[in-house]
């Protein structure tokens, strides 16, 4: 998404636009009293999200590394 200003444009980072949207899509949905508070617990809660999913996901690597590593070696001790 590129936005005209002037002689230059501006560029919108990747992700942006569907994080306005779903912040958007929630405000609307909620009508909380106080959209900047409702706004940072959105964003809190998104990052908390963020960083369970990356945890458990990386959580998951090692241990199936760990476990690839195990039964490899067996098969090594096989041949």
């Amino acid at each position: 998404m590129v936005i005209p200003f002037s002689n230059t444009k501006l560029r919108v980072p990747p992700g942006f636009q569907s994080l306005l949207v779903g912040l958007s899509t929630e405000i609307l949905r909620s009508q909380p009293r106080n959209i900047h508070d409702f706004a940072a617990s959105y964003f809190e809660k998104l990052l908390q999200r963020r960083v369970r999913f990356f945890y458990f996901f990386f959580c998951e690597i090692i241990l199936n590394n760990r476990l690839f590593s195990k039964y490899q070696l067996e098969a090594k001790q096989l041949i």
